[in-house]
């Protein structure tokens, strides 16, 4: 079985290519066991999924914009 420190490794390349199949099938076997590894992974996809660009096209364009008053005025 993999240490943490192998998982951690391999998940983060995980995100840039693809595993072997040996690779995918030991990750699988340590993150069934180690909740503190099957946490990272997870951290790691939140992390990605916020890199990832959302779709802004339906967002109003700046025509649609109103100017507030700053507080105090």
């Amino acid at each position: 079985m993999y240490s943490c420190r192998k998982v951690a490794e391999l998940l983060l390349e995980a995100q840039d290519e693809p595993l072997g199949l040996f690779q995918r099938l030991q990750l699988k076997v340590h993150l069934n066991r180690c909740s503190d590894c099957t946490n990272f992974g997870e951290q790691i996809q939140g992390i990605r999924d916020l890199l990832v660009a959302p779709d802004l096209s339906d967002l109003p364009d700046d025509s649609d914009v109103v100017n507030l008053p700053k507080q105090g005025d």
